[in-house]
C-alpha cells in the first residue's frame, strides 16, 4: 500500500504536540510511504508495536536532507488530557537516509496507560 505524507518542519517548539499547529512550521512537500510492515508485535497493554516502512521523496526534493522533517511529522501525540492513563497513543520515528530520495523509518507506537 502506498500513502502520501505531507512533510512539515517545525521551526519553533513552544507548544506540546497536541497544540503543535500553534508553532511556526514550514511545508516541505509530499512524499510517498511504501508498505508498512510490523516488525515487533505489541508487548503489553501500553505498547503498540514497531513498524517499518520506506519513504521515497520526489526528484524535486532529492537535494534536501528530509530526515528531520520526517521525524517531526511522524513523531508525537495528539493527547490533550490533563490526567495520566488516558490511553492516548503517541509515536516515535527513527529515520535513516538510504539514498538521495529514499529513507527507512521505524515507527514505535505507545499508549498512555
Amino acid at each position: 500500500m502506498t500513502e502520501t505524507i505531507h512533510l512539515h518542519q517545525r521551526l519553533t517548539h513552544r507548544y506540546q504536540d497536541a497544540w503543535r499547529y500553534l508553532d511556526e512550521e514550514r511545508y516541505i512537500g509530499a512524499v510517498k510511504q511504501l508498505g508498512a510492515t510490523r516488525i515487533e508485535p505489541p508487548r503489553g497493554y501500553d505498547d503498540g508495536g514497531k513498524y517499518y516502512f520506506r519513504i521515497v521523496a520526489p526528484t524535486t526534493l532529492k537535494k534536501q536532507n528530509l530526515k528531520s522533517a520526517i521525524t517531526s511529522t511522524l513523531s508525537g501525540s495528539g493527547c490533550r488530557h490533563d490526567y495520566d492513563c488516558c490511553g492516548c497513543g503517541s509515536t516515535s520515528a527513527r529515520v535513516k537516509r538510504l539514498t538521495k530520495r529514499e529513507y527507512s523509518v521505524v515507527l514505535s507506537v505507545n499508549y498512555n496507560y
